[in-house]
C-alpha cells in the first residue's frame, strides 16, 4: 500500500558553521557590528511604518468610499464612519510621537556609537564584530555579504522571508485589518490601533542579570506547551498580533527604570519577530538576552555561575582556560559530579579532563580537548562558544517527545504504545500502568528520532468495565530524568470480538432459531476458547470452532410471547441478541398480499403496480382488492385520497395518471419539492372473510438526477490539493445510460480569502459510466471558505466549507513528512505499528492482519517552531482473498436448483454464506458522513495540533470466512445470481386425501410479463388417480388447457380428478408458452377409508440354556369389516431392552404432547437412555448424541410451563396454580438431567422451596393444583399416600438434594410408613411406596413387598396387580395403571438387591410395548423406560448370537435376521406380505434373548354417527353437523362419561376431531368454553384438552370452512379419551349428506365448462407409465391422437 504526501512547509536552512579562527579582538569587532546594524533596523522599521501607514490610509478611503454608497440604506453606518475617522486622526498622532520617539532613539545610539569608538581595541572586540556583523545579516535576510577571514570565507545565506523578515509583523497586522467582515467595523478599527501603536512603540529589552533566570525559564516552559487553534485565518492573525503586542507591552513595564537601558533596547529591535518564528528554548533565549548567541549565552553563563568563587566570565576564551568555569557550570547542575570546592584555578588541567569527562558521559560531544584549552595563544573562542551552546541545549532545552496510547486498555492483551523522542541520542524509557496497589512496568531503550512500539505486559486481575488507570511514561538518560507524563486510560474487559447472527428477527411459537456466533481477537484472528452461555432455554459450550459457532434451537410450543434474549460470554464479556415471539395468529397473516410497484417515480408521471394475493399452499385469494392512495406529510399519513377498487383473483392491477396525482402534490409536497405517497391495499377473501392490509411507500422526486459529494476531507488546508468526488444517480437507481454519458458535470468553484477577496474557476468534467466524478484542484494559500457548485443537466448541489484550524506556523500536511517522517498505524484502538521514516513523497506500508479491516494512519513531524502537526487518513484494509464464489449460471428460475462453488486456499477455514434478495429499485439512503477516532491518547510536551480526515466506508453482501492463519475477513465483492420468470405455477390440492374421494385441482398461472401472454397447462394421468370427465382408458393420458393472462395476472386451470390407490399419489404439471416453459410434480397423500386400526404384539424370545434353537409360532387375522387394501404389516428384531423404545426416542406415545407433563416424554427416556449407556458396557455415540438432543429440545419447552413462583402445571401461567404432582416429575427428571446437561439452578431452586411449601406438617404433599393424573393425584386411598411417595422419589432419587433437605425426607418417610403400617393403601400407591421406602432404606420395606405379593393376580407365573383391593372396582381400562405399578415393583426390587426376582416382571414388562416403543402415557412409559434401563445395563445383551428364520405359508420365502454383540442395538424392520391372514413361524438358533414385535395396521369399515354407542364405550359422544352454505359447516360436539363408569371423573382428557377432507378450522375461530384448556390446530386434526369429563353432559362447536374443492366427500373420526388411561375411550365417525354426495361438477361453473378438458392427448407407448409422460416426450416423436378440442 502506497500513501502519496504533500507539503506546504519549506526548508530552513541550519545557521552557518563558522571555522574562521578569530582572536579576542574579533569578538569586540563583532559586538560594534551588532550595534550598528539595530541603527539600521531602526531605520527600516521607520520605513516599513510609513510604507503600511500608507496601506492603512488607502484602505481607509476605501472604507469612507463604501459607508457613503450606503449611507441611504443605513443610518448607523454614519456613526460607524464619524467613528472610523476620529480613530484615523489619534491614530496618525500617535504614530507621529512614535517618530519623533525613535529620532531621539536613533541619536542616542549614534552617540553611543561614537564613544564605542574611541575606546581601545582589543581581541574580544574582534570576535563580537564579525560574529554581530554575521548575526545581524542572518537576523534580516534576503541579503548578501562577503566577509573574508584568514582561513574560511562566509557563504552568502538567504534567509526565507515568510519566516524571518521582519516587514511581516507590521504587513500581518495590517492585512488582518483590511480582510476584517464588514460587520465587525468597530472591532477592527480598535484592534487597528492598538496594532499599530504596539508595533511602533516596542522597547528594547535589557540583558537579564542572574536574578532573571527563573522567570526566563519559566517563559521558556510555558511557550512550548502552548497551542493555538484558529477557526479562520482572521482569528490566526489577530491572536498572533496580541499576544506578541501584549507581552512587549508586559516587558516594557516589567523594565523601567532599570540599568543598561540603551543596550536593551537594541537587543530587543533585533529579536523582535512575528510569533510565528521559533519559539524553543534557545530561541527564547535568544529573545531574552538580545539575539546575539554570544552575549546571550555570556549573560546565561554569568547568572549560572554567579557566586562561585574564581568564576569571572567576561569572553568565551581566556575566561575558560582554566576549567573552573565549565566545572562550575556542570556543577550546577550537577554537584554530585563535580567536588567544586576541592578544586584550583592552577590545576588546569585536572579541570578541563574533569569537565569534559563530565560532559561526555551525559552524550555532551566532545567538541573540546584540554590540548586545545591550554595551548599558547588562547582557546579558539568560536569552539568554546559551540560547546558551551551544547551545554545549554543538553540541560535547559527540554527533550520533545511524542507518545500514543491505546484510550482502552483490554484485559488480557498487552498494551502498545508508540514512543518518539525528538532527540539525537539514546536513552532508556519505562512505561507503567496502575491501578490501585496492582502495577505492571516495561522498561526499554529508545533511540533518539526514531519511532518505536514498546509492549507492555497484559493487566493482572479483574476489573470492572470502565475502571481508570494510570499511565505513565518516563524518559531517561544516564540516571537523569528527561521527561515524564501520565494520562488516563479505561479498562475494558473485552478482547474478543463477538457478533450474534439470527436467521429472522420475529418468530412463531415452535420455530426453529438458527443462530450463527461468529468471535474474533483483537489480532482479527479467530477465537478458539471456551465461550459458556448459559441462558434460561438453551446453553452451549463451544471450543475448537475455529470462531464461527453455529447452532439452532426449535421454541416450544408454549413459548412465551415477546422479547428473547441470546446471550454469549466470552471471558466474562457478555453480548446480546434480542429476538421476538410472536402469537402465530396475530402474527402471521391468513394470506400473502405483495404489492409491487416502483419504489421510486419522477415528478409528473403515472404510477402503476399490481397486488398478489395467494395463500401459502399457492391458492390465490377470491374477493375483492381496495388500493387507496394516501400522502406522507411530517412523519404522518393523511386521510384516503383517492381508492380504486377491483375484483381479484390471486393477482390484480392498478393504476394512478399523472392528473389523479397532480392535486395530491400540493398538500403533500416536502421542503426539497419532494413527495411521499402510501398505496395501502386491503384484500378481502369473499370465501373465508378473511382481510389483509399490505402498504407500500412510493418517493416522488423532482429531479431525474441526485448529485452528492462524497469522500472530501473535513478540513481545508490551503496551498494543498483539495480531492472529492461528486456521485451522480438516478432517480430510480438505474445505471447512468450512454445518453447520460454524453453530457458533461459542471463544477464551479470558489475560493474565497476575505469578505473582499475570492477567486472563481469552473471545471468541465466527463462523467464515467459508474457516476463518480473526481473533483480535484489546489487551494489558495489564504483561505477562508470554499464553495462549490457543481450542476449536471439540470440538477445542482453544492458543498461550502470553511477552514476551521490554522497551524500556528502556517504548515499543513497530508500525510507528508518533513526531514524525518514518523508514522504510526493503529487498528480497534491500538496501535500496531509505529516507525520513523526518511522525507519521501510517498511511503510504503505493509498491511498486516491485525490491521485489518481498517487502519487509522497517523502521519506527524517536528516543526522546528516545536509545534507537531499531523495528518490522519483511514485507509480500508483489504485481505488476501482465500475464498472464491462462483455460482453455476448467472441465471435462474425460482425454485431451480443452483449450484454455489467455494474453494479455499486453505486448508483449515471455516465459510459462512449469506444468500440475500435484492432489489434493483430499492430506495437509497442520503451516506452520513460519520467522523472516525483513532481512539488514542497523545502525550507530548510539544504543541500539538492535530485534525483527522474521515474516509467513506462501503459495505454490500458477501461471504464470511474465518481461517486460522488470516483470520477474519469477507469477500470482496458479491457474487450475483438474477432470478427471473416469465410465468410461475402453483397447484392448490389438499396434503391429505380419503380413497374414493374427488378433487378440483387448481393449477394457478401468474405472468409476470409486462405484456399478454399464452399458457398451456397440461396433467399427466396416472394409475394413482384418474381424470373425472374422462372414459378413456387402456392409454396414458394428458389433460390441456389454454389460458390467457394479462401483463401481472393470474389465472387457473382446473382438473377434476379421482384418487384410487392408497400412498403417495405423484400429480405431473407442465406448462408452456411460446418463450418458456415450467413443470413441476405435486404430491397428495392418499389414505384408506374407515377407521385405522394398530395391532401390536411383543414376544420376548430366548433360547434355552440347555438347547442351541428355539421356535415358536404368531398368528394375526383380520376382522371381516376389513377395508379392503388398507392393510400393511412389518416385524421388528432386537437384541437389548430398550432398543425397540430408542428407535421412536422422539415419539414415544402416539397421543398429543401439548402440555407441561405430556412434553416430559421428550425429556424424561432420554435421561434413562443416557444412564444405561454410561452404565453399561458400550458407548453408543450416535445414540447418545440423539438422546441429547432430545434432551435439549425437551427441557427448552419444559421451561415454558413454569410459573412465576417455582412450580410447574399443565400449561404454566395460564392454570389457576402450580401442580404439585407436576412440580415433583420435572424437579425428579432435571435432577437426574444435570450430569448431561446444563440445567438453570434457579429452576430447581425455585421449584423445591414450592414444593417443600406445601409439604404438610406430618409429611405429607397434597394436590393444589387440577386434577390431570387420576391414580396419581386423587388416588383410591382417601389421602395423600401415592403423591407423598411420588413427591419423595424426586429427593430420594438425588443423593445431594436428599442430604440438603434430610428433615423434610424423614418426615415423608414416617408419613409413608405410617399409612403402611395401617393397611389402608391401594395398591397403586403401596407399589409407589415400595420403590420409595427402598430408595429410603426403610425397615418396613420387607414387609411391603410381602404385602404385594400377598395381593397380586398371578397371570402365566407374573405378578399383576388391579388399581385397588376392592372387588367392585371396574378394572377394565386398567392397562396403563398396571404397567405403572409393575414398574414400580421392579424398581424396589431392583434397589433391594433381588435382581433375579425381578427378571419375570422385566420379561412381561419388555413385552408390554406398543409400536412406537411406548407403552400408554407419558407416565406408565417413563417409568417403565427407567426400570428396564436399570436391568439393560446389567443384561449382558453384549454375549448375544442369533439368527432368526422367520416363514409365513402364504410365502415362499423366509426373513433371515442375525443378532450379535455388534448389531443388538439395532433396530432391524422389515415390510411382510399383509394381504391375507398372518401365521408367522419364528425360528432362532445360537444363544442370548431378542424381542420380536409384529405390528399391523388396517382400517375397518363403520358406520357414520347413527350406529349407537357401544357397552365398551367409557363416554357417550353426540355429533350434530349443520352446514350454512356449501362452503362453511358448523360441528356441535357433546360428550360425558357413561353412567356405568366406576369414575366420577376423568383426569385429562382429549377430544380429537377429524377433519372432512377440503375443510379446515375457520382463521381465527375462537373455541372457549370453561373445560377446555388448549385447542391444538393440524391440518386434518384439531384436539382440545379438557380439564376433565365428568358424567354431566360438556358441548363445545367448531366451525369449518371449504379450503379445497373435494367432492364426494368421506367420513371423518371423532373420538374422546382418558389421557392416562387411554383405553377409556369412544370413538365415532361423522358426515353430512350434503358434502358426501357433492360431485365435482359443483365447482366447475355452469354445465361444468370450467373443468372438461380443452384438449385431450392419448399417448400410446411401449412405457405405460404415465408419470413418464412430459411434455417434453410429446415432442419427440410419440404419436398423438387429437381426441377432442
Amino acid at each position: 500500500m502506497w500513501t502519496q504526501l504533500s507539503s506546504t512547509e519549506k526548508a530552513i536552512p541550519s545557521p552557518p558553521l563558522f571555522l574562521a579562527k578569530l582572536t579576542e579582538r574579533g569578538e569586540w569587532l563583532q559586538f560594534q557590528a551588532d550595534f550598528q546594524v539595530a541603527v539600521s533596523v531602526a531605520d527600516r522599521l521607520k520605513a516599513e511604518a510609513e510604507e503600511e501607514l500608507t496601506v492603512l490610509r488607502t484602505a481607509h478611503k476605501e472604507i469612507e468610499m463604501e459607508l457613503a454608497a450606503a449611507q441611504h440604506r443605513q443610518k448607523e453606518a454614519e456613526i460607524q464612519l464619524v467613528t472610523l475617522q476620529g480613530e484615523l486622526k489619534e491614530t496618525r498622532q500617535k504614530l507621529a510621537n512614535l517618530t519623533e520617539a525613535q529620532d531621539k532613539s536613533e541619536v542616542h545610539a549614534r552617540e553611543e556609537l561614537k564613544r564605542s569608538n574611541g575606546k581601545s581595541i582589543n581581541s574580544e572586540s574582534k570576535e563580537g564584530t564579525n560574529r554581530g556583523r554575521v548575526r545581524g545579516l542572518y537576523r534580516l535576510g534576503g541579503e548578501k555579504v562577503e566577509s573574508k577571514s584568514q582561513n574560511q570565507v562566509i557563504k552568502n545565506i538567504i534567509v526565507d522571508n515568510s519566516i524571518i523578515d521582519c516587514k511581516g509583523v507590521a504587513r500581518h497586522s495590517l492585512r488582518n485589518v483590511t480582510n476584517e467582515d464588514q460587520d465587525g467595523a468597530d472591532d477592527q478599527s480598535s484592534e487597528s490601533r492598538r496594532v499599530i501603536t504596539s508595533e511602533r512603540s516596542r522597547s528594547l529589552s535589557r540583558l537579564p542579570t542572574s536574578s532573571d533566570t527563573a522567570a526566563i525559564r519559566n517563559r521558556a516552559s510555558q511557550t512550548n506547551f502552548a497551542s493555538t487553534l484558529g477557526s479562520t485565518k482572521r482569528n490566526l492573525g489577530q491572536l498572533r498580533g496580541r499576544n506578541g503586542l501584549d507581552w512587549q507591552h508586559s516587558k516594557l513595564s516589567n523594565d523601567a527604570g532599570k540599568h543598561e537601558e540603551s543596550l536593551n533596547k537594541y537587543n530587543s529591535a533585533l529579536t523582535e519577530l512575528p510569533p510565528t518564528k521559533s519559539q524553543d528554548g534557545f530561541n527564547l533565549l535568544l529573545r531574552r538576552h538580545g539575539g546575539s548567541k554570544r552575549n546571550s549565552l555570556l549573560r546565561w553563563c554569568q547568572s549560572r555561575t554567579q557566586g562561585y568563587k574564581n568564576i569571572d566570565i567576561t569572553n568565551f576564551s581566556s575566561s575558560w582556560a582554566d576549567g573552573l568555569a565549565f566545572c562550575a557550570v556542570y556543577h550546577t547542575y550537577l554537584p554530585s559530579h563535580i567536588p567544586y570546592s576541592s578544586l584550583s584555578p592552577e590545576n588546569k588541567q585536572e579541570n578541563l579532563s574533569l569537565a569534559f569527562k563530565t560532559g561526555e558521559t551525559l552524550g555532551i560531544s566532545p567538541s573540546l580537548t584540554a590540548d586545545e584549552m591550554l595551548r599558547a595563544g588562547g582557546p579558539d573562542w568560536q569552539r568554546v562558544l559551540s560547546y558551551v551552546e551544547s551545554i545549554y541545549r543538553h540541560f535547559e532545552i527540554p527533550t520533545l517527545f511524542l507518545i500514543s496510547g491505546p484510550e482502552v486498555l483490554h484485559a488480557g492483551s498487552p498494551t502498545s504504545i508508540a514512543v518518539t523522542v525528538f532527540a539525537d541520542f539514546p536513552g532508556n524509557l519505562t512505561a507503567e500502568v496502575e491501578h490501585g496497589n496492582t502495577k505492571v512496568a516495561q522498561t526499554g531503550i529508545f533511540q533518539g528520532g526514531v519511532t518505536s512500539v514498546f509492549m507492555l505486559p497484559p493487566f493482572p486481575g479483574s476489573l470492572s468495565q470502565n475502571s481508570l488507570l494510570n499511565l505513565t511514561v518516563r524518559g531517561y538518560r544516564e540516571n537523569r530524568l528527561l521527561f515524564t507524563n501520565t494520562t488516563t486510560l479505561t479498562f475494558n474487559p473485552w478482547t474478543v470480538s463477538s457478533f450474534i447472527q439470527i436467521d429472522r428477527s420475529s418468530y412463531t411459537r415452535g420455530d426453529t432459531v438458527k443462530v450463527r456466533v461468529v468471535s474474533f481477537q483483537l489480532d482479527n484472528k479467530p477465537y478458539k476458547g471456551r465461550d459458556p452461555s448459559g441462558k434460561p432455554v438453551d446453553s452451549w459450550n463451544s471450543t475448537g470452532n475455529l470462531g464461527i459457532v453455529l447452532k439452532e434451537f426449535r421454541l416450544p410450543q408454549l413459548s412465551r410471547l415477546g422479547q428473547w434474549v441470546i446471550t454469549t460470554t466470552v471471558n466474562g464479556v457478555t453480548n446480546k441478541k434480542s429476538f421476538i415471539v410472536e402469537h402465530q395468529d396475530g402474527g402471521a397473516p391468513p394470506f400473502d398480499v405483495m404489492v409491487k410497484t416502483s419504489s421510486q417515480v419522477l415528478l409528473g408521471d403515472d404510477i402503476s403496480g399490481s397486488v398478489r394475493a395467494l395463500y401459502s399452499h399457492g391458492q390465490p385469494v377470491h374477493g375483492t382488492m381496495d388500493v387507496t392512495l394516501k400522502a406522507f406529510i411530517n412523519n404522518r399519513t393523511s386521510p384516503p385520497l383517492r381508492t380504486q377498487t377491483k375484483q381479484i383473483y390471486g393477482s390484480a392491477q392498478f393504476f394512478f395518471s399523472r392528473d389523479q396525482l397532480q392535486s395530491l402534490y400540493s398538500s403533500s409536497a416536502t421542503s426539497n419539492n419532494s413527495h411521499i405517497l402510501h398505496f395501502a391495499a386491503q384484500v378481502n377473501d369473499s370465501t373465508t372473510g378473511l382481510t389483509v392490509n399490505k402498504t407500500v411507500e412510493v418517493h416522488v422526486l423532482p429531479n431525474k438526477f441526485q448529485l452528492t459529494f462524497l469522500n472530501f476531507p473535513s478540513t481545508l488546508k490551503p496551498s494543498l490539493n483539495f480531492t472529492a468526488n461528486l456521485r451522480i444517480v438516478r432517480y430510480d437507481r438505474q445505471s447512468l445510460s450512454s445518453l447520460d454519458l454524453k453530457h458533461f458535470a459542471v463544477v464551479q468553484v470558489t475560493q474565497r480569502s476575505s469578505l473582499m477577496n475570492s477567486t472563481t474557476m469552473s471545471l468541465t468534467l466527463p462523467v464515467p459510466k459508474n457516476g463518480n466524478v473526481l473533483i480535484q484542484f489546489q487551494l489558495q494559500a489564504q483561505l477562508e471558505m470554499l464553495f462549490i457548485e457543481a450542476r449536471f443537466q439540470s440538477n445542482e448541489e453544492t458543498l461550502r466549507m470553511y477552514t476551521n484550524y490554522s497551524s500556528p506556523t502556517g504548515s499543513y500536511i497530508q500525510i507528508i513528512p518533513v526531514n524525518t517522517l514518523p508514522t504510526q498505524v493503529s487498528s480497534k484502538g491500538q496501535v500496531v505499528a509505529a516507525r520513523t521514516e526518511s522525507f519521501s513523497s510517498s511511503v510504503a506500508l505493509t498491511p498486516e492482519l491485525s490491521w485489518y479491516p481498517e487502519a487509522c494512519v497517523t502521519v506527524y513531524y517536528m516543526h522546528p517552531d516545536g509545534e507537531i502537526i499531523t495528518d490522519t487518513i483511514y485507509i480500508s484494509i483489504q485481505q488476501y482473498n482465500n475464498v472464491t464464489l462462483h455460482w453455476g449460471s448467472e441465471r435462474a428460475q425460482p425454485g431451480e436448483q443452483v449450484s454455489l462453488t467455494v474453494a479455499a486456499s486453505e486448508s483449515m477455514f471455516q465459510v459462512l454464506i449469506a444468500v440475500t434478495a435484492m432489489q434493483n429499485d430499492a430506495l437509497q439512503s442520503d451516506l452520513d458522513r460519520v467522523e472516525q477516532k483513532c481512539n488514542l491518547r497523545m502525550m507530548t510536551n510539544a504543541r500539538f495540533y492535530m485534525k483527522n480526515q474521515a474516509d467513506g466506508l462501503k459495505n454490500g453482501a458477501v461471504a464470511v470466512v474465518m481461517s486460522e492463519n488470516l483470520g477474519l475477513s469477507f469477500t470482496p465483492v458479491a457474487q450475483k445470481l438474477t432470478i427471473s420468470k416469465d410465468f410461475s405455477l402453483s397447484l392448490v390440492a389438499p396434503p391429505l386425501l380419503v380413497r374414493g374421494e374427488e378433487i378440483v385441482l387448481e393449477v394457478n398461472v401468474i405472468n409476470h410479463l409486462e405484456q399478454d401472454t399464452e399458457v398451456i397447462v397440461l396433467v399427466a394421468q396416472s394409475e394413482a388417480f384418474e381424470f373425472v370427465f374422462m372414459n378413456r382408458r387402456g392409454a396414458s393420458v394428458v389433460n390441456a388447457q389454454k389460458l390467457t393472462l394479462g401483463s401481472h395476472a393470474s389465472a387457473s386451470a382446473l382438473f377434476p380428478i379421482r384418487a384410487l390407490a392408497v400412498g403417495e399419489m405423484e400429480i405431473s404439471v407442465d406448462a408452456v408458452s411460446a418463450e418458456a416453459s415450467d413443470g413441476f410434480v405435486g404430491k397428495i397423500w392418499v389414505k384408506p377409508e374407515g377407521v385405522e386400526q394398530i395391532f401390536s404384539h411383543t414376544l420376548f424370545l430366548e433360547v434355552p440354556l440347555e438347547r442351541q434353537d428355539f421356535s415358536r409360532s404368531l398368528s394375526f387375522s383380520f376382522p371381516p369389516n376389513l377395508v379392503p387394501g388398507s392393510q400393511r404389516a412389518h416385524i421388528a428384531l432386537v437384541g437389548d431392552f430398550l432398543a425397540l423404545s430408542i428407535e421412536n426416542l422422539d415419539s414415544l406415545v402416539q397421543f398429543p404432547t401439548g402440555c407441561g407433563e405430556q412434553n416430559m416424554i421428550h425429556f424424561a427416556p432420554s435421561v434413562y437412555v443416557l444412564q444405561y449407556l454410561e452404565k453399561s458396557a458400550q458407548d453408543d455415540a450416535e445414540i447418545r448424541s440423539k438422546a441429547q438432543s432430545y434432551l435439549m429440545q425437551g427441557y427448552e419447552k419444559q421451561l415454558s410451563y413454569q410459573r412465576d413462583d417455582g412450580s410447574f402445571s399443565a400449561f404454566g401461567k395460564s392454570d389457576i396454580s402450580g401442580s404439585t404432582w407436576l412440580t415433583a416429575f420435572v424437579l425428579r427428571c432435571f435432577l437426574k438431567a444435570q450430569p448431561y446437561m446444563l440445567i438453570d439452578q434457579t429452576v430447581l431452586t425455585k421449584a423445591t422451596a414450592w414444593l417443600l411449601k406445601h409439604q404438610g406438617s406430618q409429611g405429607e404433599f397434597t394436590e393444589v393444583g387440577k386434577l390431570i393424573h387420576t391414580e396419581m393425584q386423587g388416588g383410591t386411598d382417601d389421602s395423600s399416600v401415592a403423591l407423598t411417595a411420588y413427591v419423595l422419589l424426586a429427593f430420594l432419587e438425588d443423593k445431594a438434594y436428599s442430604e440438603m433437605y434430610a428433615e423434610n425426607v424423614s418426615l415423608a418417610l414416617r408419613y409413608l410408613e405410617s399409612k403402611v403400617s395401617s393397611g389402608v393403601v391401594s395398591n397403586y400407591s403401596l407399589c409407589l411406596v415400595a420403590y420409595a421406602l427402598a430408595l429410603g432404606s426403610s425397615p418396613l420395606l420387607d414387609s411391603v413387598i410381602s404385602e404385594l405379593s400377598r395381593r397380586a393376580d398371578y397371570r402365566d407365573g407374573v405378578m399383576m396387580w388391579t388399581i385397588s383391593r376392592d372387588p367392585r372396582s371396574n378394572n377394565q381400562h386398567q392397562r396403563s395403571a398396571q404397567i405403572e405399578m409393575a414398574s414400580y415393583v421392579l424398581l424396589a426390587l431392583f434397589m433391594r438387591g433381588n435382581f433375579i426376582e425381578g427378571i419375570t416382571l422385566m420379561k412381561w414388562l419388555s413385552t408390554q410395548r406398543n409400536y412406537l416403543g411406548g407403552f400408554g402415557t407419558t407416565q406408565d412409559t417413563v417409568v417403565a423406560l427407567q426400570a428396564l434401563a436399570y436391568y439393560a445395563a446389567f443384561s449382558g445383551a453384549n454375549a448375544i448370537n442369533l439368527k432368526f428364520n422367520i416363514s409365513t405359508p402364504v410365502s415362499s420365502s423366509a426373513l433371515l435376521f442375525h443378532i450379535n454383540s455388534t448389531n443388538y442395538r439395532v433396530y432391524q424392520s422389515r415390510e411382510i406380505n399383509a394381504d391375507k391372514d398372518l401365521p408367522l413361524n419364528i425360528y432362532m438358533e445360537g444363544k442370548g434373548f431378542a424381542i420380536f414385535q409384529l405390528n399391523v395396521f388396517y382400517n375397518v369399515k363403520t358406520t357414520p354417527d347413527v350406529a349407537p354407542v357401544t357397552d365398551e364405550d367409557a363416554f357417550r359422544l353426540d355429533v350434530n353437523l349443520t352446514d350454512s352454505d356449501s362452503n362453511h359447516i358448523l360441528l356441535s360436539i357433546c360428550t360425558r362419561l357413561k353412567d356405568t363408569q366406576a369414575i366420577a371423573h376423568t383426569g385429562m382428557a382429549i377430544l380429537e376431531v377429524g377433519i372432512l377432507s377440503g375443510f379446515g378450522l375457520l382463521p381465527g375461530a375462537e373455541i372457549q368454553a370453561d373445560f377446555i384448556r388448549k385447542v391444538d390446530r393440524e391440518p386434518q386434526r384439531v384436539s382440545l384438552y379438557l380439564d376433565s369429563v365428568t358424567k354431566a353432559e360438556a358441548c363445545v362447536r367448531l366451525p369449518f370452512v371449504r379450503n379445497y374443492n373435494v367432492a364426494h366427500v368421506q367420513d371423518a373420526v371423532l373420538q374422546v379419551y382418558d389421557y392416562y388411561e387411554p383405553t377409556r375411550k369412544t370413538t365415532r365417525m361423522y358426515n353430512s349428506d350434503s358434502v358426501h354426495k357433492r360431485d365435482s361438477c359443483s365447482f366447475c361453473g355452469k354445465n361444468c365448462d370450467s373443468c372438461r378438458p380443452g384438449i385431450t392427448i392419448a399417448v400410446r407407448s411401449r412405457s405405460t407409465s404415465a408419470t413418464s409422460c412430459s411434455l417434453t416426450s410429446l415432442f419427440l416423436g410419440a404419436i398423438v391422437f387429437l381426441v377432442s378440442v
